[in-house]
């Protein structure tokens, strides 16, 4: 009798998840050992990763199209419309319609060393590339389809040769062949050696799942994402600190423009007075750069009006590369604190209570959020875009509050959320209504409590305190208040006191 083999798991479940961790190691690629013909092979991969992006998206919206037209002949007729139609293209039919593409073949006659005349097939130019980057291509695309459908995101637009990020992916690591004594990496499809700065190395027990592969025109980087079980004694800890909650170990931060960061202590966390002046003037620059890009781009449409052949000027392209440059200035020096800030704060914490912020609606004003319930103003607004293309993306940015994304309160929530799980420990997110309004002492609520952006002055008690800071002690109350009873290790008079008053009305309530 034949055993019956349990089947294997396709994708991994929460339960999983959960119980692993990842870890993703970046190294930088030595361009000057990369040989001509990897050169050639890695141009032709992203070319050909840009030519699939743009093919697709161009086929998902000429399918969109057509059966919208069938969709409405269906509704004319009074026909029944098929379970199995759909608008929208999924990613298995895009990987089927792209072994297609692949599959077209192409013959070429020529003539051989006797002079006799043959014909030879040739196949098309994806087969150079592997399949791995044109599948995760097509995954990006349906994804980017499905958030725009969603209403999350914008339009995927198509990619340019000119943009100049790039990148690989690789989901199957056990394709590529990775010497670490001679330093470097083998891709597949190729023969040629990739030399990799490895700088350091992964652990035994952690095992290597994919790779990609990015280059922003001058730098070039290789990122391993690593995966381990947790351990047994690593559950046990996970458990004590999520059911055993010790107020001396947990930390409240409150995120502000002036200020980066304060918590409940009073603690501050801002860039030095040497990286804010570094910021002050590679911002300058940039301004000064972008007048002069926009100013080149006005020359080129002018141009390109008479001539549609013509190309970018030298200049153009020259500019922009160095706009480039100084936006990576600015981003590693803002990295490189917030990984500071975040490592800083995880290694000595074992809980971590934050606002669940909206930055997206936050950062939009309330003349626009009020607008864009309106349906005249969108059809507008589509109007406008139609007519000045050029407008677009200052129509689509002119809301944005620059001191609050240029703190990168995102990116800095992130790093904290992986950094203490990976030590086992526990985020707690807090409603940040009237956390800044409040008075930390004697619990009166008014928008006249905060005077400025630094000062808080209670109209109640006349308690006087940096805002950030009073902030920063409500949310680590609330944070504390809303987990269950018993969770908390060390009782607090004032949180044992403010937990009574809070059930007693609701109890009144009730």
């Amino acid at each position: 009798m034949l055993e019956n083999k349990t089947p294997k798991k396709m994708r991994q479940t929460d339960n999983d998840k959960e119980n692993l961790i990842m870890k993703s190691y970046r190294f930088r690629v030595l361009e000057n050992k990369i040989s001509d013909t990897l050169w050639n092979y890695l141009k032709q991969s992203f070319g050909n990763q840009r030519f699939v992006w743009n093919h697709f998206l161009r086929e998902m919206e000429n399918h969109y199209q057509s059966q919208n037209e069938l969709k409405k002949y269906y509704k004319e007729n009074n026909i029944e419309i098929p379970k199995t139609f759909s608008t929208t293209l999924s990613f298995n039919d895009l990987c089927t319609r792209l072994t297609m593409l692949k599959n077209i073949t192409t013959t070429e006659t020529y003539f051989n060393k006797r002079g006799k005349e043959k014909v030879r097939t040739i196949k098309h130019f994806l087969y150079n590339t592997h399949s791995q980057p044109l599948q995760s291509t097509l995954r990006n695309l349906s994804d980017a389809m499905e958030d725009f459908r969603k209403g999350n995101k914008g339009k995927p637009q198509p990619k340019r040769k000119i943009d100049s990020f790039e990148s690989c992916f690789f989901k199957q690591f056990n394709s590529i062949h990775v010497d670490f004594k001679g330093g470097y990496i083998v891709l597949p499809k190729t023969q040629e050696k990739l030399y990799v700065n490895f700088h350091r190395f992964w652990k035994n027990n952690e095992t290597p799942k994919t790779l990609s592969l990015t280059w922003n025109g001058k730098k070039m980087f290789v990122s391993i994402q690593t995966e381990r079980k947790i351990t047994q004694q690593e559950k046990e800890i996970k458990q004590d600190n999520l059911y055993n909650v010790n107020p001396h170990t947990t930390l409240a931060y409150d995120l502000g423009c002036n200020k980066m960061l304060v918590t409940q202590s009073g603690k501050v966390y801002h860039f030095s007075k040497k990286q804010e002046d570094k910021l002050k003037l590679i911002a300058k620059k940039i301004i000064f750069l972008q007048q002069k890009l926009s100013h080149k781009l006005e020359i080129h449409k002018k141009r390109k009006a008479k001539n549609p052949d013509i190309k970018y000027s030298k200049q153009y392209l020259r500019i922009k590369a160095q706009i480039q440059k100084l936006y990576e200035k600015s981003t590693s020096i803002k990295k490189d604190f917030l990984h500071k800030v975040s490592h800083d704060i995880s290694k000595s914490h074992t809980c971590i209570i934050r606002e669940d912020l909206k930055i997206k609606e936050m950062t939009m004003s309330k003349r626009r959020q009020k607008l864009i319930l309106n349906p005249e103003y969108l059809e507008k607004l589509a109007i406008k875009k139609k007519k000045n293309p050029f407008l677009r993306a200052v129509y689509d940015r002119r809301n944005i509050n620059r001191k609050i994304l240029g703190m990168s309160w995102g990116i800095f929530n992130k790093m904290v959320e992986y950094k203490v799980k990976n030590n086992m420990g526990l985020i707690i997110k807090v409603d940040p209504a009237y956390t800044s309004q409040c008075c930390s002492q004697c619990k009166h609520v008014s928008p006249d409590n905060r005077i400025s952006q630094e000062k808080f002055h209670c109209q109640s008690c006349g308690f006087t305190c940096n805002a950030d800071h009073n902030a920063a002690i409500n949310i680590y109350e609330k944070g504390l208040l809303s987990l269950p009873a018993g969770s908390v290790a060390i009782k607090m008079p004032v949180l044992s006191f403010l937990k009574e008053q809070r059930q007693n009305f609701y109890c009144l309530k009730q």
